[in-house]
């Protein structure tokens, strides 16, 4: 009588059994990816719901021409936001990121940089021309705090991240 009930809680048990392993495996696969392959995730054309994520504030109405682009590898990472909009627009923003007033930007800096932006094997982050820029405000920076800066005669706002 207890024969029946026994196969079927040992069928069960190596059915539970087989599916851990199978989760235990998913895992380990996906701890893997994450681990050893870079992530990049460079849309062709960008949302304002693309910026409020990266930036943790929505994109103004007025932002046009948006470009995002994102890269993470274990636990490197980086962040690039452009778009266009009036320069007050712009600058409030900016200053809205990066919690305090905007300065000038040396034109040497803004070299400085564009090379730092070559991180991450982007296949084309020549949108993000920020060492074209010739009347740029910015501030913030550092390890994962955001740096930001306004192109004033362009009306274009940068925003870059990193670990």
């Amino acid at each position: 009588m207890n024969e029946p009930y026994s196969k079927s809680r040992r069928l069960i048990r190596s059915r539970v059994s087989s599916v851990a392993g199978g989760l235990v495996a998913l895992f380990l696969i996906w701890m893997a990816w994450e681990l050893f392959f870079p992530h990049r995730y460079e849309p062709t054309h960008s949302t304002a719901a693309a910026v409020a994520r990266i930036t943790s504030l929505p994109a103004p109405p007025e932002a046009k021409n948006i470009r995002t682009a994102e890269y993470h590898h274990f636990q490197a990472f980086a962040e690039y936001v452009r778009f266009e909009a009036p320069v007050d627009v712009c600058l409030r923003y900016a200053e809205s990121i990066a919690g305090e007033k905007l300065k000038p930007v040396d034109a040497g800096d803004l070299q400085m940089y564009q090379q730092r932006f070559l991180i991450g094997g982007f296949r084309d982050l020549k949108w993000f021309d920020l060492s074209t820029a010739v009347d740029v405000v910015g501030a913030g920076g550092g390890p994962s705090v955001p740096e930001v800066w306004v192109d004033r005669k362009r009306g274009v706002f940068y925003y870059c991240k990193t670990d």
